[in-house]
Formats: C-alpha cells, sequence, structure tokens
C-alpha cells in the first residue's frame, strides 16, 4: 500500500519519461526485456527453500548467488496463490539491472502470465522507494501477457 503513496507522489515530483529516456514502457525493447533474462532450469523445490530474509536463497550450477524476493513472490508472482517463489541476482554486466526468477512448489520454472518472471532494466532495492518506483514504471507496469517466454535457460540446480 505505502508504495502506491510513492508512486503518487514520485509521478507529481519527477517527470522520469525525461530523465530516463532510454526505456518507454510501450516500447519493444520493453516488451522484449526478457530477451536479457537469465533463469536455472529449475530452482529449489518448496522443501528445499532454506528461507533466510535478505540471504542467499540457493547458489545455481553456474556459481551465481540468488537472493529471495519476498515482495515480489507476495505481491505480483503468485506466493499466496500458488506457493511460487521469486529469486533475484544483478546482472554482473549492468550493475542496476537485474535478473529475476520464479519457481513453483516442485522447483519448476513459472513461464506463463500472470505469475512469471522477467529482466529488470531498473532492480529494485527495499530501501529505495524511487527504486521502487522506477521498477514498477519501467519493469513491472504494463505487463505484457501475450508474450511469450523468452528467457534464456541454463542447466538445471540439481545437475
Amino acid at each position: 500500500m505505502i508504495f502506491w503513496l510513492f508512486d503518487e507522489a514520485f509521478e507529481w515530483i519527477f517527470d522520469l519519461d525525461v530523465f530516463l529516456p532510454g526505456i518507454n514502457p510501450y516500447s519493444d525493447l520493453h516488451i522484449n526485456r526478457n530477451q536479457y533474462n537469465r533463469c536455472p532450469q529449475s530452482g529449489p523445490s518448496k522443501s528445499e527453500r532454506d528461507i533466510v530474509p535478505y540471504g542467499t536463497a540457493f547458489i545455481d550450477c553456474e556459481g551465481n548467488a540468488w537472493k529471495y524476493d519476498f515482495g515480489g513472490a507476495w505481491t505480483y508472482h503468485g506466493f499466496r496463490q500458488e506457493g511460487n517463489m521469486s529469486y533475484r541476482r544483478r546482472d554482473p554486466n549492468n550493475p542496476n539491472q537485474g535478473f529475476q526468477c520464479v519457481y513453483d512448489p516442485m522447483g519448476q520454472r513459472v513461464t506463463t502470465v500472470p505469475y512469471m518472471d522477467s529482466y529488470d532494466y531498473y532492480a529494485p532495492s527495499l530501501f529505495s522507494p524511487l527504486k521502487i518506483y522506477i521498477h514498477r514504471k519501467y519493469d513491472v507496469n504494463p505487463n505484457y501477457p501475450e508474450n511469450p517466454d523468452i528467457t534464456e535457460e541454463y542447466c538445471s540446480c540439481s545437475e
């Protein structure tokens, strides 16, 4: 609820389309942003989840550390409805951007709307209302359900 109040305030204060002209939420670059997303084919199952808020959730088969995304899972990715869990890590080639992967309780990647993952042009930060606002405006809204999943999958975490 508080994020929507920040949205209203930031919308009034900033015209972010002027400050951040590179990503128009209606452009092909936004719509096809998952071409940059990378996720392991599978993640931890519900029984394997060792939930430590703000800690490392799991290490994938390439040695990348993923963190829990409780806010994203709860709000957008079906944690309450389906038991899905969302994970994030920074894109090493673009430090302010990042990967997001969503897995069902069996550890299988969620690849369909409304709960699928997405690449973040502006990775959110729990302690920055402005970053959350920018993320919501440019990465979350609007979502395009007709797009196929074009996330690059790599080895399974169980390998």
